[in-house]
């Protein structure tokens, strides 16, 4: 495999004074809107740049050096950021139709990280459906943003940690939730390492239970379906049944419990039972990883100095270019996007009047 010389192609376009006999005035001529939409980087170049930024993290110095080194461009990075922008409007579209699919889906991730912007607090969240991701960003850590994104009717399956949020969009308007197993299965642990005798074998019977029900998820190909729901319904059972009774506790004088994480964890399962255990097999996806990623993906460099409002919309531009998440694919997203939010330039119409040449001798009739 080699690559073969890179060709880059540069057109100019030239708008020339023309005279008024009318004013007694200079006017130019403006360009063809498709011209002026295209700006500097057509569609090709400013997918490239979209994709070295977004899914590349490249810094936008990085993506100056490589126009500069490789193409032969010098360009500021001023320049690449409103080029990020430009990709960022042409998915304004496909953004706002996942956006509303969402709702729909039947059965979707979600997860959410802090950050600070010039010490303002933003919280990012991730919306991990089948065959998409979509991140929204937010001042808010509420309850609020799943209300606004997915509505008071949502159907389907929501995978989540405990965080309290979800607890209240699960409450309100009575949403099936599947809670993340890595963090039971963190929790349990931490009990089976106590030193409390009687909370480590509390905490060690219940991690017992979930490893048998693992070994049964791990073995599904194996089992035929009816098997599978019936084996998965009685490993759920022993589960509850091993969280909930002969429950480690102590009461001080006051009546206050000793013994508060195994108190904790056999509420959790009282309370949320069949939100703990994994009804279905949701969709997983490292969402941990995949947020820290993201956030390299907008980090700006210091010393560039634009305003919280434009930075936060660098980082909205960066999200909505995000939308996809699989890489054999953004490129082609980034283009089709192009594509249709900015309409190939025709070639340029001469005006209609005295054409003052560049020299400014003479006159040219049109």
């Amino acid at each position: 495999m080699e690559i073969e010389e890179v060709i880059v192609r540069k057109e100019e376009h030239r708008s020339y004074p023309v005279w008024c006999e009318r004013c007694r005035k200079v006017h130019y001529h403006p360009f063809p809107e498709a011209v002026a939409r295209e700006g500097l980087f057509k569609e090709r170049l400013t997918a490239l740049v979209a994709y070295m930024k977004s899914v590349d993290h490249a810094s936008f110095s990085t993506i100056r050096k490589f126009v500069r080194d490789v193409l032969g461009e010098s360009v500021s990075r001023g320049y690449l950021r409103k080029v990020v922008a430009k990709a960022s409007a042409a998915l304004d579209a496909p953004y706002a139709e996942l956006l509303g699919r969402l709702p729909l889906e039947q059965a979707i991730n979600v997860d959410e990280t802090g950050h600070k912007d010039n010490g303002g607090k933003f919280w990012t969240w991730v919306f991990r459906a089948d065959l998409y991701m979509l991140f929204k960003i937010d001042k808010s850590r509420g309850s609020k943003v799943l209300l606004d994104v997915l509505g008071e009717e949502f159907d389907g399956v929501l995978g989540c940690d405990y965080f309290s949020s979800y607890h209240k969009y699960m409450k309100d308007f009575n949403v099936t939730v599947q809670f993340c197993i890595a963090h039971l299965i963190r929790d349990i642990k931490y009990l089976a390492g106590l030193k409390d005798a009687e909370t480590k074998a509390y905490g060690q019977k219940l991690l017992a239970k979930v490893k048998a029900m693992f070994k049964i998820i791990h073995g599904r190909e194996r089992l035929a379906p009816d098997t599978f729901d019936e084996a998965m319904a009685q490993a759920r059972e022993a589960i509850i049944d091993a969280a909930i009774n002969d429950v480690p506790s102590r009461l001080d004088a006051d009546g206050k419990e000793l013994k508060r994480e195994a108190f904790n964890m056999a509420k959790r399962f009282r309370e949320n039972g069949n939100g703990i255990l994994p009804v279905i097999i949701v969709i997983g996806i490292g969402f941990r990883a995949v947020i820290e990623l993201y956030k390299q993906s907008f980090f700006i460099e210091t010393g560039f100095d634009i305003d919280i409002t434009k930075r936060v919309h660098i980082r909205k531009a960066v999200a909505e270019i995000r939308v996809v998440y699989d890489h054999g694919k953004v490129l082609h997203v980034f283009l089709h996007a192009l594509s249709v939010h900015i309409p190939v330039s025709s070639n340029n119409q001469l005006p209609v009047g005295r054409v003052i040449p560049p020299n400014g001798n003479g006159a040219a009739g049109v």
